[in-house]
């Protein structure tokens, strides 16, 4: 069972994006300082091993980054073929008739005034090209591949289409297809001069692509090479200096790696500070002793960053230690109450101690700065339920529906709206709604509104072998106390 924290945790979202598969693989021991002194200059000694990934020896001797933090520079995204382009095509207003004709599936007419555009301005790629972008922006991914496929046939030696279907085959998981499809675009790029204004955006986006796929193959060496051309290209990408950092991770190259770490947060106070990063290094390697000691790290020199505290506040819920979560949430909220997973974890925190009306608050105040955010709305629906107020009680049922609606595979969205309807009496829907998820991979929280339906159907083998198998892990979870109550009652 997962006790799963909100997708609200934006704040990791880079590295769970470009990071997941890079750092799965070999372990390597690294050990931040057991203890800085608030006002400390310099790291302790280092360990007599001066190459192993310390603290000690890849943090400047401030503890810090050079120079200040800049919230504003380096936010581009990955590069990519599609992006960059639309940014040419918003500032010409001459295609606006084009894309009308578009707009009624009239591609003829649509291309009849494309090509005397591109012909004008060599920063645009064909005309073909442009119509997938229209398609693609649109959702349209049939129609977007279809032009793209018009586009390859109509200007073999553009590498436009080239990188674009190779994006999107990076996207789908088709990593040979990728290959192909992105190493003949390479062959192409070069025939582009220098100094031509599509030579920067088309190589950018093909070394962006082509160190996605040598990730996938753990490529390494590649990966790092293509990553270090594109920072030639693009210096001030905050994000192509994280995926660097990782690689070079993956090739022990470990004073640079956490050298790059420094330069992304540098460069995007919403990435991950590097400690923290570290730290999710070392959960997904398997060394949860390495990943406490950073996180000490982490807490020490970033005790006022509000995202390092959220952060660290749902890894000490996950690990069953409330007293730290609770400490680290607080402060989250102190130092930033607009941070929905600081207000979401007071949340779910209150909930499980009981106090009620101190989740509604903080769930509601989640909910309010992220409308969207499923896994708060059904933790908030959970609140709601257990009220008297019908008018609570029915928006409960309107949050829960809504999440549905938003992510309708989610079985843990479809249990949620399971015991809500469950306690509102309908009990047919309910059942309907556990039924499609009883053999799905749930939440903690879930499995126990799935148990107390088995309990009251008489299902108590299944109920209790469902409790058992949530309960054997140590992590907090809302409905914790009530599912140990609940299988000691049964066992009686």
């Amino acid at each position: 069972m997962l006790n799963r924290l909100p997708s609200c945790a934006a704040y990791c979202a880079a590295l769970l994006l470009f990071g997941g598969a890079v750092f799965c693989g070999a372990v390597f021991c690294f050990t931040p300082p057991i203890a800085y002194a608030a006002d400390a200059e310099k790291p302790e000694a280092a360990p007599a091993d001066a190459s192993a990934l310390t603290p000690e020896n890849v943090v400047p001797e401030n503890g810090t980054s050079s120079g200040p933090p800049d919230a504003t520079a380096g936010l581009e995204t990955v590069p990519d073929i599609f992006v960059a382009t639309s940014a040419l095509v918003k500032k010409n207003a001459d295609m606006k008739p084009a894309w009308d004709k578009l707009q009624a599936l009239d591609k003829p007419g649509a291309l009849e005034i494309l090509r005397p555009l591109v012909a004008k301005d060599r920063a645009l790629p064909p005309a073909e090209f442009l119509v997938a972008l229209f398609f693609y922006d649109r959702r349209d991914g049939n129609r977007a591949v279809s032009a793209l496929d018009e586009a390859v046939r109509a200007h073999p030696d553009d590498p436009a289409a080239y990188l674009a279907l190779g994006s999107i085959a990076v996207g789908q998981g088709r990593f040979t297809d990728a290959t192909l499809l992105l190493e003949r675009a390479e062959k192409l790029i070069p025939a582009l001069p220098a100094d031509h204004p599509r030579h920067k955006v088309l190589d950018a986006a093909l070394c962006s692509q082509m160190a996605m796929v040598a990730n996938r193959f753990e490529r390494w060496p590649q990966a790092r090479d293509y990553l270090k051309r594109l920072l030639v290209l693009l210096p001030e990408d905050a994000i192509a200096h994280y995926r660097l950092a990782q690689v070079l991770l993956r090739l022990n190259e470990r004073q640079q790696g956490y050298a790059e770490l420094q330069a992304a947060y540098q460069r995007n106070r919403r990435l991950p500070t590097p400690p923290i990063a570290v730290v999710m290094y070392c959960q997904q390697t398997g060394q949860p002793a390495l990943a406490e000691k950073w996180m000490k790290y982490a807490e020490q020199k970033y005790d006022t960053d509000a995202p390092t505290r959220a952060t660290l506040a749902s890894w000490q819920w996950e690990a069953g230690r409330l007293p730290d979560a609770k400490r680290h949430a607080t402060a989250a909220a102190s130092q930033d109450a607009r941070s929905v997973m600081a207000q979401f974890m007071l949340g779910i925190i209150a909930h499980y101690e009981g106090d009620l009306d101190a989740a509604e608050q903080r769930l509601d105040a989640a909910y309010r700065l992220a409308p969207n955010d499923v896994q708060v709305r059904d933790h908030l629906a959970a609140v709601l339920i257990t009220s008297r107020d019908q008018a609570k009680r029915d928006r409960a049922e309107r949050l829960a529906i809504d999440a549905v609606r938003q992510t309708p595979s989610s079985p843990d969205a479809i249990a949620t709206l399971g015991w809500i309807q469950y306690n509102m009496g309908k009990t047919d829907d309910a059942m309907r709604a556990f039924g499609a998820v009883s053999k799905a991979q749930i939440s903690s929280d879930a499995a126990y509104y799935l148990a107390r339906v088995l309990a009251d159907k008489k299902s108590n083998d299944d109920a209790v072998k469902l409790l058992e198998n949530v309960l054997k892990d140590k992590g907090l979870f809302v409905q914790r106390p009530a599912a140990e109550e609940l299988l000691k009652k049964l066992k009686s």
